[in-house]
């Protein structure tokens, strides 16, 4: 139940906002994955827990720590190598991986057909480069400058979240059964 909203939200951006009409479905799965993901470890949290009030000061510490060990962007650079591998646990991780892919994947990018586009509705002549210059020719070419995969990325991260739906849903079972509840 959870899903449905940003799913709803997902569908209407990408319809609005003029997105990729192919990577449509992998981005509304990527939505639904990411809102299990986030709910299954809300549900880890509380049953590692000792009490409430420690899960609402423990939850947002693990969702900071997603995005610090999860970042793509680089703006966390300072982040030591040895916790690389801990990065593949980050839920931001995957559904920017998600996004990305869905968005990019299969994109074709014409700046001269945009200006003639634009020229042609009476808007002002853009100046653009070609290729070559500021604009990439592929959404591809964009993914590997990220140092994302150009292919199937979406699918390997929606794997990803799945995974970790798995995961904190399976230490949630595990957690309740120890303590008897």
């Amino acid at each position: 139940v959870d899903a449905v909203f940003p799913v709803v939200f997902g569908f209407v951006l990408n319809r609005m906002a003029g997105l990729n009409r192919n990577g449509r479905n992998w981005l509304l799965t990527t939505l639904a994955l990411q809102t299990a993901a986030a709910s299954t470890l809300g549900l880890s949290v509380g049953a590692l827990s000792p009490s409430s009030e420690m899960a609402l000061a423990i939850g947002p510490c693990v969702m900071v720590l997603s995005i610090m060990l999860g970042d793509e962007t680089g703006a966390f650079a300072e982040i030591p190598a040895s916790l690389t591998g801990v990065s593949h646990l980050s839920l931001i991780k995957w559904a920017f991986r998600g996004c990305l892919s869905s968005e990019f994947e299969g994109l074709k990018f014409d700046p001269l057909a945009d200006a003639k586009r634009a020229r042609a509705k009476g808007g002002a002549e853009k100046r653009t480069r070609g290729a070559s210059g500021a604009c990439p020719p592929t959404g591809e070419h964009v993914l590997s400058e990220m140092g994302l995969p150009t292919a199937g990325g979406a699918r390997i991260a929606a794997k990803a979240q799945a995974k970790l739906v798995a995961a904190n849903a399976l230490l949630t079972y595990l957690v309740l059964k120890i303590r008897g509840a």
